[in-house]
């Protein structure tokens, strides 16, 4: 007896696999319920995939929706009835996909029923019903592709830097004279902090090609983050590595995507070949030819790269600690935009970037200054808004059903832990002025952190990372303060709303 059908099958994942993928996952199974329908649902979480599907489920099914921001092995799907969007489309409206993806087929079937062609009429109703339908509704394009590939980067990345980050200013804060459990502390968070580059190019790479781009991607890290040592009186101008000036994280990034993308072509040239010479294509080929071509293109472009990276850095430092309030509302609006989305990413993102190199540099450089204290200010307003809700619901819980205030007391652990996506339901049924109350309620917290020259070594652990923080005290009253200001609002807005619905009614 074969395995049950389902209506839909989905996979859902987000960069980092902790709360979007399984937000997005709840919503789908939760749409479906309502509906009548069967649903399979496999997620891409940070431990790894749970509820895979087979390929009978994926072809039995009347549609597929694949909602996510990190490679997913979305080929799986080819021939199959479905939507590629975003996994915040999943999550905002879930109803929708799933029309989307019963819409394909039956735009299919009704175009073939009016050309009258019994064969093939009975063919397309067969395979409808089987879930065979040679067409892809994607609405991901070029822009989130980059996204995707980055943030595949940047998740690998994220625990070398943590870890790293953490040893070292722990390492700072056991003070002098330094004995042998601070010195060995700073010198596993220094090998951590120089792995990040490689890591970060590898897997931008492994995003676009796969595994076998990895060693090309990890050569072109290498580069950027030793950088190169040049002498113009010898043969090739290069005489050796520099360990110290190189490409930095532009470099990174580029090499990354150069890596991947000279990879993926040369799969593609080489498929042709009998698949007795497999082993020479993944033992010698892929990562010999990519990281030769990848290798002498970063050689060439390593100083240009190198300026663009400090250029950037200094520009980037300077701005952040002359004008904190401008700095902090931008990246408050940004992270409180889509909670957890690509444009609170962009924030993050760039407090990751500059927090590796100021990690590099060392602590005292402008590059320190300027990561450590973007990565304390994102914090905090990605902490605030989760924490706004649970104020809000404490203030008048009244104007919350039991499901908002059951999700409101989660919300408290969220915040506390950098956890934004728990907001996203209530901005989504919640007032009209829900997003712009929590963007003012971030860009609090925001501005408060600069301002009171908050620094934190780590992009990611919320209050949990206080001891190693510098001026915790401060953070957290700027993170209270942020979210005590936007739970009052919020509150406001929901009784003001029920008001408007009560009189609308009478």
């Amino acid at each position: 007896m074969g395995e049950p059908a389902f209506d839909i099958v989905a996979v859902t994942g987000c960069p980092t696999g902790i709360a979007h993928t399984f937000m997005a996952a709840a919503a789908l199974e939760k749409a479906a319920q309502d509906r009548g329908l069967t649903i399979k649902v496999e997620t891409h979480g940070q431990v790894g995939v749970e509820g895979r599907l087979t390929p009978d489920e994926i072809a039995r099914a009347r549609g597929a929706i694949v909602a996510s921001d990190r490679d997913v092995n979305a080929g799986r799907f080819s021939g199959r009835p479905t939507v590629i969007v975003p996994v915040t489309d999943a999550i905002m409206d879930p109803n929708a996909l799933i029309d989307r993806a019963f819409s394909i087929a039956e735009d299919y079937i009704a175009n073939l029923d009016s050309k009258g062609d019994a064969a093939a009429k009975a063919a397309a109703h067969a395979a409808a019903a089987a879930g065979g339908r040679a067409e892809h509704d994607d609405d991901t394009g070029p822009l989130h592709a980059f996204y995707r590939h980055i943030m595949g980067g940047i998740n690998h990345t994220l625990p070398f830097l943590v870890v790293g980050g953490i040893l070292t200013a722990a390492a700072q804060l056991m003070g002098t004279p330094a004995g042998f459990v601070p010195d060995a502390l700073y010198a596993i968070g220094r090998l951590m902090v120089l792995l990040a580059m490689p890591v970060l190019s590898a897997h931008i790479a492994e995003s676009i090609a796969g595994r076998p781009a990895i060693v090309s991607g990890y050569a072109v890290g290498l580069i950027a983050e030793a950088g190169l040592a040049e002498n113009a009186s010898t043969w090739g101008v290069i005489t050796g590595l520099a360990f110290s000036g190189g490409p930095g994280f532009i470099g990174a990034v580029v090499g990354g995507f150069l890596a991947g993308y000279i990879t993926k072509a040369l799969m593609r040239g080489l498929i042709r070949l009998p698949k007795l010479i497999d082993g020479l294509k993944v033992g010698v080929l892929y990562p010999l030819v990519p990281t030769v071509v990848a290798g002498l293109v970063m050689c060439a472009i390593a100083a240009p790269t190198a300026g663009m990276s400090r250029v950037f850095t200094e520009i980037l430092g300077s701005c952040v600690l002359a004008a904190p309030v401008v700095a902090g509302v931008l990246l408050g609006c940004l992270c409180a935009w889509d909670f957890g989305g690509p444009v609170n990413k962009v924030a993050f993102v760039t407090g990751v970037l500059t927090l590796m190199t100021g990690l590099l540099e060392g602590g005292g450089s402008l590059a320190y200054a300027a990561g450590t204290a973007i990565t304390a200010a994102v914090s905090a307003a990605c902490m605030t808004p989760p924490i706004v809700t649970s104020i809000a619901c404490a203030l008048v819980p009244s104007a919350f059903s039991t499901d908002e205030r059951r999700e409101s007391r989660k919300n408290l652990v969220l915040g506390i832990i950098h956890v934004t996506e728990g907001t996203i339901p209530f901005v989504k049924d919640g007032p009209a002025a829900a997003r712009p109350i929590m963007m003012a309620s971030s860009s609090l917290a925001a501005v408060l952190s600069f301002v009171w020259g908050v620094r934190s070594p780590s992009p990611v652990g919320g209050l949990l990372i206080c001891p190693v923080v510098t001026g915790w005290q401060w953070w957290l009253l700027a993170v209270l303060l942020g979210s005590i200001a936007g739970g009052v609002l919020f509150a406001l807005a929901k009784r003001y709303d029920e008001h408007r619905a009560s009189e609308s009614v009478s």
